[in-house]
């Protein structure tokens, strides 16, 4: 339409952008992504109209991208340029491609949907390896079948068609660089592949992408239900020449009583909705730890000191991070689940440090941790525990035995630095005595 000034228009683009940046590059990503290929896309389709709309087009570009990077350039050179910034993916490529999006995943339900017989929903569980946090594919058939009845009797207009092909292409770029069938990985390559081979893009996980497919959809259906039964009266006199063709078929698709047209709505919002339902409540089962241990440690522990926890913080084991959080904060962590810096490649993996038998023991899981298995305890091990204390300035030892319930651990801690300060179901806290962590006394 361009009726709003063009210089205003890109203002509101350049702080909607960096909005969204603030709550998530990786959705802004997405956007950008879509948002350049529509527009070269939409400009060679519409070329005969792109000159006399070009100068308006690029005056909101230019004030959204001054805007934008008045607000986000310093951020986004730290991202990229900054000290320590990441250099490469931080998760391999390949391991990134395993959260793809099935050719089915928007037909079949998952446990997530209220309505969803158990055998189809069971099924519906593996798609996206089964991971059901970033399985966003599911639409219904009900809305499908909507949705190709929109875009069919609507296919001359230009908006449903742009908005029609986006989700397409969205929906291709979900499915990752090889076609999933079923939960069969086929060997069709896809487009999506090249996006492990650009800067910036190659630590996209596919599935997310599914986030763009309900946003078109969702736009075809609004739009279509509106031009097709709110407005159905709309004729083409009042239409320019190259609309008339869908505009006729939009004055007679709706039918005549404003009683039957609403009766429609009603269908197609409470059909659609029945089966989007979600299945809440979902399932609680609260914090896995004893619920006094994050308030114990805030207590015992001196603001400001290095803890170390069993299990040692890694992505596969976060609850140390959720306890410093509950604290709130006051202490500094061990370990972690964080995007860093480690020689000329970024992992989110913490370092391993020096000498590293504590850390490959605590950090030690059955479940993949990238941390090495540590050989059966010597008892110079036993030494080389003081050593690690002191050199990181350790203030205190969280033990949670709900880790991986190795027993060995505690009784590693317990050779190495004498019996707990404290110890309740569960879990035990170890603290320095008058600063120095010395060996437990034999009788001890």
């Amino acid at each position: 339409r361009q009726k709003m000034n063009p210089r205003k228009l890109g203002l509101l683009i350049g702080l909607t952008s960096f909005a969204e940046l603030l709550v998530s590059p990786d959705v802004l990503a997405g956007c950008v992504v879509l948002a350049g290929g529509a527009g070269i896309a939409l400009g060679i389709r519409f070329r005969h109209v792109f000159k006399e709309r070009s100068a308006y087009v690029f005056r909101a570009a230019a004030a959204a991208s001054l805007t934008f990077g008045a607000l986000a350039g310093y951020q986004l050179w730290q991202m990229v340029a900054g000290p320590r910034h990441l250099t490469g993916p931080v998760i391999p490529p390949a391991a990134l491609q395993i959260d793809r999006a099935d050719l089915l995943g928007p037909m079949i339900p998952t446990s997530d949907q209220l309505l969803s017989p158990h055998f189809i929903s069971k099924f519906g569980d593996y798609f996206v390896a089964g991971n059901l946090s970033e399985n966003g594919t599911y639409l219904g058939l009900p809305l499908l079948i909507i949705l190709v009845v929109i875009i069919r009797r609507l296919r001359r207009d230009p908006t449903i068609k742009a908005f029609a092909w986006l989700s397409g292409a969205a929906f291709l770029v979900s499915l990752g660089s090889k076609l999933t069938l079923g939960t069969l990985t086929t060997v069709i390559p896809l487009p999506e592949v090249i996006f492990a081979h650009l800067p910036l893009l190659d630590n996209t996980i596919p599935a997310r992408y599914a986030l763009y497919v309900l946003l078109f959809a969702s736009m075809i259906l609004a739009i279509g239900v509106e031009r097709l039964w709110l407005k159905p009266a709309a004729g083409p006199e009042s239409t320019p020449r190259n609309e008339a063709g869908w505009a006729r078929r939009i004055a007679t698709a709706g039918g005549s009583s404003p009683h039957a047209r609403h009766l429609r709505i009603g269908a197609v919002a409470a059909i659609t909705t029945v089966f989007l339902l979600p299945a809440i409540p979902f399932p609680d089962k609260g914090f896995p730890w004893p619920r006094g241990l994050p308030s114990t440690v805030g207590r015992l522990v001196p603001p400001g000191s290095v803890v170390l926890t069993y299990p040692f913080v890694t992505p596969l084991h976060p609850a140390g991070m959720v306890w410093q959080a509950l604290a709130p904060m006051n202490y500094h962590l061990m370990g972690g689940y964080a995007n860093i810096q480690v020689g000329h490649a970024g992992q989110r993996w913490p370092a391993v440090l020096s000498p590293p038998y504590p850390e490959a023991l605590l950090g030690y899981s059955s479940f993949g941790d990238r941390l090495f298995d540590p050989p059966p305890v010597v008892p110079a091990d036993y030494k080389t525990l003081r050593v690690f204390l002191a050199k990181y300035h350790v203030g205190a030892i969280v033990y949670w035995a709900g880790g991986d319930n190795r027993t060995e651990v505690y009784n590693y801690l317990r050779a190495s630095i004498g019996p707990p300060y404290l110890r309740e179901y569960h879990f035990a806290i170890w603290l320095p005595v008058a600063g120095h962590w010395a060996a437990p006394r034999p009788d001890g």
